[in-house]
């Protein structure tokens, strides 16, 4: 569980023994988003930052998560605690043949950091439109970002919450690259299928360029998780071939509620996909499709 906030910033705990699921991923499963962090005297966090990261969240620890639940492939996502220092996620990279990641670009960030990333295995970058996890982005600076990344056939991740998304219609308008809906919007599922950020999200899942991440469903929903199933359900519907799953491992945020078990989130997706060929394309062949294998 979460514990008392360091300064301005949280502290979290996370579940580190994953339980055996009941059924191990099909062959070739992805978990399109992990965070893993490191020993700060290593790397260094950022100033500013919203929170204070678990330092033996690491990805020896992912990749021993991963090979319990039966998971072949992954995503490593930069998290905001790192800001644009990509020194950790370059080496998580060096350690997990095979896996991809998803950076974070803005002006900072060199050309030549930009080539580095990608010969590493970086084919999108993640752009925060959530006001909790720090600034969004201003409209010129994201436009050339996409720019930029678009030139590298790189995917842009979109990290909102429902209200928010809604907020930034006429600027989502503008992005003609490939995007991920990250944590299906975070959106309060427990207010069902006719709330307004669900109908958005089904309006941009109907324009080929969208994809939607089925993660984070527990955090704004309550056991027995039925409305995150629903709309989960509604989301691969509308967007078959373009939807994915992520455990979202270490679990980060759950600051009033305790941290799951991987296992437990793992068998979500298996409520959000209960038949054999919708369950191969959302752990399998979309994100290999998505991520280049």
């Amino acid at each position: 569980m979460s514990v008392q906030p360091s300064g301005s910033s949280y502290l979290y705990e996370f579940e580190r023994e994953t339980r055996p699921p009941r059924e191990r991923a099909p062959l070739g499963s992805w978990d399109s988003q992990i965070h893993v962090f490191g020993a700060p005297e290593h790397y260094p966090l950022a100033d500013g930052r919203v929170y204070d990261p678990p330092r033996d969240a690491t990805i020896e620890a992912a990749l021993r998560m991963h090979r319990t639940l039966g998971i072949e492939r992954g995503v490593i996502v930069q998290p905001t605690a790192y800001g644009t220092d990509h020194r950790l996620l370059l080496d998580a990279l060096a350690q997990a043949p095979g896996y991809r990641a998803t950076a974070i670009v803005d002006d900072r960030v060199s050309d030549a950091e930009l080539a580095r990333l990608h010969a590493a295995g970086v084919r999108g970058a993640r752009f925060n439109f959530k006001a909790e996890m720090g600034a969004i982005p201003e409209r010129a600076s994201l436009l050339r970002s996409l720019r930029r990344i678009s030139e590298l056939g790189w995917h842009a991740k979109i990290r909102s919450s429902g209200e928010e998304l809604m907020a930034h219609v006429d600027l989502l308008a503008e992005i003609n690259i490939t995007v991920i809906l990250d944590h299906m919007g975070h959106i309060d599922l427990r207010r069902g299928v006719n709330q307004p950020a669900v109908r958005l999200v089904l309006e941009l899942l109907r324009e080929r360029g969208w994809w939607v991440m089925l993660s984070n469903a527990d955090k704004h929903d309550d056991a027995p998780w039925e409305h995150a199933v629903e709309i989960a359900q509604l989301f691969l519907a509308t967007a078959p071939d373009r939807s994915i799953w992520a455990s979202d491992w270490p679990h980060l945020g759950y600051r009033n509620k305790p941290v799951p078990n991987s296992a437990d989130i793992f068998s979500l997706a298996r409520r959000f996909a209960p038949d054999e060929i919708t369950y191969r394309r959302l752990m399998v062949e979309n994100p290999a499709r998505l991520y280049g294998f």
